[in-house]
């Protein structure tokens, strides 16, 4: 974490060109204009894929940015002091964060840079110390030197784990280094200074095992698995979901945070020689309501830049009508799906996505989980996403006739007196009533729009973990979009 006093515009700027930006802003700032919210407690978040991304850079004393309130194109100005944090890269899975004490939001009292902290370490910006956001590791020398049963103590590390794991919600997040001896994880979590690693018995947790030595165990994401396996002597801290009950042990806490703790010298001088301390309670959060707002990107009719901009940013679909010209399939996507979600930049999946004028290339897991490359024309695409809901792009004109078909029906059972009206979802259905294909719903909006869910098959049949003997389920990947409320051509 980077506290520093350089202008937010030069860190924007500086950033760019490695990757995309996260800018957080307090909107209660008085030289704001235009944000969709007046609150003290709210902060917007603004991610742009690159410098002509719905925002004007060139003013040095405000932001420019264009976005949608209610479907409808806004322009606001955003002051850059009220720009409080600042995420980009440096290079290539390297992650910076920037955060202006100074320019914090008074609704995250009452700790506000610690709240601040919390809340890029909840984005995933960047490499914020555990202790300033998910844990608690103050003790005094006098507290802990008077703890003399230490009843609510766990040396063992093997008892702790597993005593974790007997309470609800049963998840376990365990605070490792990376670096240490026999550590087997992923290998861009082993260029972090520290890890942070979530685990249970449930999917998409799979094969815990626990022995004397550490935990190891199996995650599905994607279409593809992941292996974990960690020492207990890399294993600093342990604590339950809830964040009520967990412990630490000083020594083996990664560097990092042991080089914090140090610098106490008279509560390190006590804690190198203790195991198992219980974990203090954490600082509170925000006194009043607190929310986080993204805004809306606008429309973008050049579907080649939504794409790219949405695969800048991360895991993204392009939702397709395979019944196009051009669209090119492999056997194993069966050509029934006439509708399909096109899921780029997966996790622990090669993207291998090009993109020209006619369409783009990728590869994809099929609906048995293998991955299979794919061929769509820009024509196939009536649909970009990110799956938090940022960007959403449609194209009206290209829907299926399906589409069009469940969207009139949905708006004809529209009373014009304006009262509401009881009306079920429309189904859209392809080839998944086999389990071959993707499933679309269309529903109504509270806000007179529509939304449309998706599911579609990302891996093959499998047992049912402690279902009916001979039950079979399917990893499914769901998504929900909203649609824009125009429904003619």
């Amino acid at each position: 974490m980077d506290a520093t006093p350089q202008h937010p515009r030069d860190l924007v700027l500086q950033h760019l060109p490695k990757g995309p930006v996260t800018l957080l802003v307090a909107v209660d700032h008085p030289r704001n204009a235009g944000l969709p919210v007046s609150f003290s407690d709210h902060v917007v978040v603004l991610v742009l894929a690159d410098a002509e991304d719905r925002v004007d850079l060139r003013d040095p004393t405000v932001l420019r940015v264009h976005y949608l309130n209610d479907g409808d194109p806004v322009l606001a100005t955003v002051d850059w002091d009220a720009v409080f944090a600042v995420a980009g890269f440096t290079a290539p899975n390297q992650l910076q964060s920037h955060l202006r004490h100074d320019a914090v939001p008074a609704g995250l009292e009452p700790d506000r840079v610690l709240n601040a902290q919390r809340l890029l370490h909840a984005l995933g910006l960047g490499a914020v110390p555990p202790r300033s956001a998910d844990w608690n590791f103050d003790a005094s020398p006098r507290l802990l030197a008077a703890d003399a049963d230490r009843t609510t103590w766990c040396p063992d590390k093997r008892e702790a784990f597993e005593r974790l794991l007997a309470r609800p919600p049963g998840d376990v997040l365990l605070l490792i280094d990376p670096q240490g001896p026999n550590v087997d994880i992923p290998e861009p979590l082993r260029q972090a200074p520290h890890g942070q690693l979530r685990v249970a018995r449930r999917p998409p947790w799979v094969d815990l095992a626990i022995s004397v030595s550490g935990v190891g165990w199996g995650e599905h994401v994607g279409p593809q698995g992941v292996h974990f396996d960690v020492p207990w002597s890399a294993v600093g801290g342990m604590r339950s979901l809830d964040n009520q009950v967990g412990w630490f042990w000083p020594v083996d806490l990664p560097a990092t945070i042991q080089g914090q703790l140090q610098q106490a010298g008279d509560v390190w001088s006590v804690l190198q020689h203790l195991s198992g301390v219980p974990l203090p309670a954490t600082a509170p959060g925000p006194a009043n309501g607190f929310k986080v707002l993204n805004l809306q990107a606008p429309q973008v009719a050049d579907k080649r830049t939504a794409l790219g901009r949405c695969v800048k940013l991360g895991m993204c679909v392009a939702v397709i009508d395979t019944t196009r010209e051009g669209v090119v399939l492999p056997p194993t996507l069966p050509g029934s799906a006439r509708q399909m979600m096109v899921p780029l930049r997966l996790p622990n999946l090669d993207p291998h996505f090009v993109a020209d004028d006619v369409g783009f290339m990728a590869v994809m897991p099929d609906f048995a989980g293998r991955v299979v490359p794919v061929r769509v024309p820009w024509e196939a695409v009536f649909l970009v996403a990110d799956p938090p809901g940022s960007r959403i792009y449609a194209w009206p004109q290209d829907y299926p006739d399906e589409i069009m078909t469940a969207l009139h029906a949905l708006r004809s059972a529209q009373r014009t007196d304006g009262a509401e009206v009881e009306v079920p979802g429309v189904l859209v259905k392809g080839a998944a009533e086999a389990g071959l294909g993707t499933d679309l719903e269309l529903l109504r909006g509270d806000d007179g729009g529509f939304v449309l869910r998706l599911s579609q098959p990302v891996g093959g049949p499998q047992a049912v973990d402690g279902g009916v003997e001979g039950a079979v389920g399917r990893a499914v990947m769901g998504m929900e979009f909203r649609l824009p409320v125009t429904v003619g051509h």
